[in-house]
This record gives C-alpha cells, structure tokens and sequence, in this order.
C-alpha cells in the first residue's frame, strides 16, 4: 500500500509539473497536439482551460492547466458526473461486456461507489481518469474510455469497454487513439501502457493497431495493482 501511495505521489508531482505553463508555452503545445491529432480519424485532446478559482488556486496569474477532456470525430470522453451512475450501473449487468472486466459480473453497489470516488480522486489529483464515453450522434453513454495509474508502476494505462450495441465500430481504437496521445504528447509521459486479459483478442487488435507492443505476462501483484490475483498481458508503447 504504502508503494502505491508513494507512486500516485510521484504522478501527483509530475501531474501538476505538466498543468501549470505559460499561455505562450501551452498554445505552442495545443497547436501542435492538434496538428498530430488531425492526422489520426480527427479531434482533439488534453484541452486546455481556465478553470474555477477553487481549483486553480496553485497556478500563478496568466498560466494555463490541462483538463481532461478526450474529444475525437464520433467521440468525447469526460469526467464522471453523478447522473452517470444509472447508466454506468446498467452497463455492469452485461455479462458479455464485463466478460474480461470483471469476469462477467455485474458490479455491485459498493464496487459502483468505490468506481466513482476513485476518479473523482484521479481527476482531482492527476486530471486524469477512466472516462465517461459519449456517442456525439446520440448524446448517449456508449462506454468507458481512458487513463489512469497503474499500481506502483508510476506509469500511466489506456482502456476501455463499450457497450455491446456499439461494438464493431471502431469506437475503442478512436478512444483508445485520443487517451494514447493525451498521455504521450499532453501529458508529454515517455511511454503509455495497457493490460489486458490474455484471452482477450479484440482488444489485442487494438493496441496493436494503436502501436503497442507486448511485453509480458504478468500478475496484478507484480503491478502493485489494487486486484493483485489478476493476470494480464502487458503492452508497451514509447514516446
């Protein structure tokens, strides 16, 4: 516990390192990201804004932060808000969904608690999170999609799930895509990881399709992950 606490610290660190810069630096950097965005099925990432003078009471007058806020041509991926959690809860009771999230089982009403309160903290502390999945057409919660910690490696993990409904698309390689380049080129990290159940196949594609490499099979022990009997393949990419 005590190796988690102090990797989350570390990301804490170099978090707020990366929010606060220059409005010259951080329109130099938006220009650019935008630019390398374009390139890959459209959008943008990492937005940068002003926020509320109670979350902005560390940056100095005239500078800029990171939000997080994933947007691509069919997508935006945002924090969670509590009007979510109906449809986040429903999408839990699909077994087929959940097959190598939670070994197709629903989430129960503490797990559903213990979710959201874990990316309040996230996105409180780093301004990341797995994020609440929006279908610009329709207006509704398609999935989940984006990056959070992983355990004690002081590196940061993309991810998703999607509603079954929308599957087929190629949803989760245009969210996995944007979370990718939030976390190299916004976030400016020297590499992003993924995990994924080694039986698993359509999300191999994915990361293989987003330039990820396999590394290894590991267990969520070896993660210093907060499911340590989980054991997962490990996919690398470097910035």
């Amino acid at each position: 516990m005590k190796a988690e606490v102090d990797a989350n610290a570390e990301l804490v660190r170099e978090a707020r390192q990366q929010k606060y810069k220059s409005v010259a630096g951080a329109r130099q950097v938006a220009a650019t990201t935008t630019a390398a965005t374009m390139s890959f099925e459209g959008g943008t990432h990492g937005q940068r804004t002003k926020r509320s003078e109670t979350r902005s009471e560390e940056a100095e007058e005239g500078q800029e932060e990171i939000v997080f806020r994933l947007e691509t041509e069919r997508l935006y991926i945002r924090p969670w808000t509590p009007e979510d959690r109906p449809a986040f809860t429903a999408l839990t009771y699909d077994s087929e969904v959940m097959k190598y999230v939670h070994g197709g089982r629903p989430y129960s009403e503490a797990e559903v608690d213990e979710w959201f309160s874990r990316h309040e903290r996230q996105m409180r502390e780093l301004d990341v999170c797995m994020g609440a999945m929006i279908e610009k057409s329709s207006g509704r919660l398609v999935g989940i999609a984006g990056t959070q910690p992983l355990g004690t490696t002081g590196d940061l993990e993309i991810g998703w799930w999607l509603a079954r409904e929308v599957w087929g698309r190629g949803y989760a390689t245009e969210a996995g895509g944007a979370a990718m380049r939030h976390v190299l080129e916004t976030l400016q990290r020297p590499r992003v990881v993924a995990i994924i159940d080694p039986p698993n196949e359509a999300s191999k594609r994915v990361v293989a399709r987003l330039g990820l490499e396999y590394k290894k099979t590991v267990t969520g022990a070896e993660l210093g992950h907060r499911r340590p009997e989980i054991v997962v393949d490990y996919f690398v990419r470097e910035r």
